[in-house]
């Protein structure tokens, strides 16, 4: 690709290929300047350094945080932008990853971070239990998307799972293995998202202090 080939679109779209290939612990300049044939320097240009464009990458391949609201119905919408949110990380697990490597607030995590505040807020919860609820909004909806892309679900078999037990070690555990084992992902993607429904509206129907 020559120089004047070169754009921001192309070097975003040629990230996000060396990511899904290798995965984004391996991603580098070099093996992106390998990629689109250029050389690194070429990217500085357009991106002060590497953490920058795996941030642009992530918001660009994320969903565009832009939910139709339906109106007086803020269930439906956390329900919409978890929906949203699941879908992008199964459809790009490796570029979603780029959670787990950042150290630092990215703009797609505000993107996202700023629908739950509108939600949340629709809601009717006070603002420190807005930023709260997002937090722990967040960690379900990170760590189940986390899991589910990178094969957490494949949990092998109920004999591979008893033959780690000591005996009479572990009874509740041994009482629920078949149970834990044939774990299901959409059932318990809509369990948690309901769970965190019914303690907000726990929340809610608590007395406000004045």
């Amino acid at each position: 690709m020559s120089r004047q080939r070169l754009t921001k679109e192309a070097i975003l779209e040629g990230a996000a290929r060396v990511i899904e290939s290798g995965g984004v612990a391996q991603f580098s300049m070099r093996k992106l300047a390998q990629h689109l044939e250029v050389d690194p320097m070429a990217f500085y240009h357009y991106f002060a350094n590497k953490q920058v464009i795996l941030q642009e990458v992530l918001r660009q391949y994320m969903p565009e945080i832009t939910l139709d609201m339906v109106e007086n119905d803020w269930k439906q919408n956390l329900r919409n932008l978890f929906q949203l949110y699941r879908d992008s990380a199964l459809k790009f697990p490796e570029i979603f990853q780029i959670f787990n490597e950042s150290s630092i607030w990215t703009r797609a995590e505000l993107d996202v971070t700023e629908v739950f505040y509108e939600i949340l807020q629709s809601a009717g919860l006070t603002e420190q239990q807005v930023v709260i609820a997002t937090r722990i909004c967040f960690s379900f909806a990170e760590e189940l998307c986390m899991n589910e892309s990178q094969g957490w679900y494949q949990l092998g078999t109920e004999e591979e799972l008893i033959q780690k037990f000591e005996d009479g070690a572990y009874p509740r555990l041994r009482a629920m293995s078949k149970l834990t084992v044939e774990a299901d992902r959409n059932f318990d993607y809509e369990f948690g998202v309901d769970m965190l429904i019914a303690g907000i509206e726990k929340l809610l129907a608590q007395p406000k202090l004045e």
